[in-house]
This record gives structure tokens, sequence and C-alpha cells, in this order.
């Protein structure tokens, strides 16, 4: 069937109201309705992103739209009025691979004509979010890890170590090229899961370039 591929910044748009933070204005506060959610936030008495718990249309197992408490945040509950509500209640966080599926089930549920509203919609409110949420690339955002610089040290010392074994004639210019190669691959691939780390922690996940690459927005890690 016809299933169109979000655009970048449309998704990083919903990908950041869908994500949950942590010790966020009014965690934990119980609403009886999305209505109710949506007031309290527009009054700022919640943050987009606190866990909150919210009674909301949900499908039972037997497919039928019942009210149901839910853990989730307002973020949600904003991406969810855009839903139809016979697709039942989304509750993730929205990435690329996440909104694709979401996108069929919405086709399987609907038909193409209301899909065609609900993309509009959500198209809409992606790119308002991503606005908002000022997501632009910013290179502070750009986080070097305190472990770089012994990384790197350690990998010249190795280098070093090469070289002295092949100026003593210990090993061929072969041996000395591939382990030279093979020390800063293995630089290369600590120095990334720790910046990875270090992004995926800082701020709760809400740092910018973490963001735009664990939406699918853009980038790779290898990036």
């Amino acid at each position: 069937g016809p299933v169109a591929v979000p655009s970048q910044d449309m998704v990083l748009g919903l990908y950041y109201i869908t994500k949950l933070r942590k010790g966020a204005k009014g965690e934990g506060l119980t609403f009886y309705g999305p209505e109710e959610a949506l007031i309290a936030y527009n009054e700022g008495k919640v943050d987009i992103h606190a866990p909150v718990k919210v009674i909301v249309k949900d499908l039972d197992e037997n497919g039928n739209i019942v009210d149901v408490m839910r853990e989730t945040s307002v973020g949600r509950v904003i991406v969810n009025e855009i839903v139809p509500p016979e697709v039942g209640y989304i509750n993730t966080i929205i990435s690329k691979k996440s909104l694709r599926d979401i996108i069929s089930a919405v086709i399987k549920a609907c038909g193409v004509a209301k899909t065609a509203d609900f993309l509009d919609g959500i198209k809409n409110l992606g790119y308002k979010m991503a606005f908002q949420g000022g997501l632009s690339f910013n290179l502070g955002d750009i986080i070097i890890p305190e472990e770089k610089e012994e990384l790197v040290r350690r990998g010249n010392e190795e280098v070093e170590r090469i070289a002295n074994d092949y100026g003593m004639g210990f090993i061929t210019d072969n041996e000395r090229y591939n382990q030279v190669i093979d020390t800063w691959t293995h630089v290369n691939n600590d120095l990334s899961k720790v910046l990875m780390k270090t992004m995926k922690e800082a701020d709760q996940g809400f740092n910018a370039v973490y963001m735009m690459l664990d939406s699918g927005a853009r980038g790779s890690a290898g990036q």
C-alpha cells in the first residue's frame, strides 16, 4: 500500500514530544481525560514530557474502544488527538521506524482517505514541534567526552611502540602498517562507545544531536 516516508524535521518533532523526561514538572499527576491534561499543560502546570497518568481511549483485547488509565505524557496525548481512535492509543516514542508501523496500522484500520488526514495532521504537528523545541543542529550539543584525551594518548603511545618495533627490525613494514591501523580503529571504536553513552546520558537524552540520531531523523552514530 501507499506508505509515505515522513521527512526528517517532522520525525524529529514527533520524537521530541513523545519522549519522556523523569522529574519534569507535574510528573505523577493524574488526569481524568485528555482535555484536562491539555488544560493543565496550557496553564503551565505540567511539562509536555512529564510522565503522568491519563484516562484515554484505547482498544481492549476485543478491539473495542474503551476508557483506560495509561501512564503517558501530554506530548503523547497531543499526538493521539490526531490518531484515529480505531487504531488505539499510541503510547511509544515515535521514531522514523515506529512511525512507518503506525502509518501502516492507520491504513489497515481506517483506509487510505482517513490516513491522508492523519498524515497531514502529524506532519503539521511534527514541524511545529521541531520548531518549538528549537531542534536545529547546534555545535554546542556535540559533547567531547573527557575520556577522549586519554584514549588518544594511549593510541599515540601504542603507535610509538609499533614504530620502535619496526625501527629495531622486529616487524615488517606491512605488519607495522596493519598494527597502526588496528590501533586507531580500536581508539575510534572505544571513543564512539563513550561518546554515544555520554550523549545518551546528557540531559536525559534530550541532547539535540543524540535525538537526531536516535529518532532516525538524520545522521548515523558513525558520523
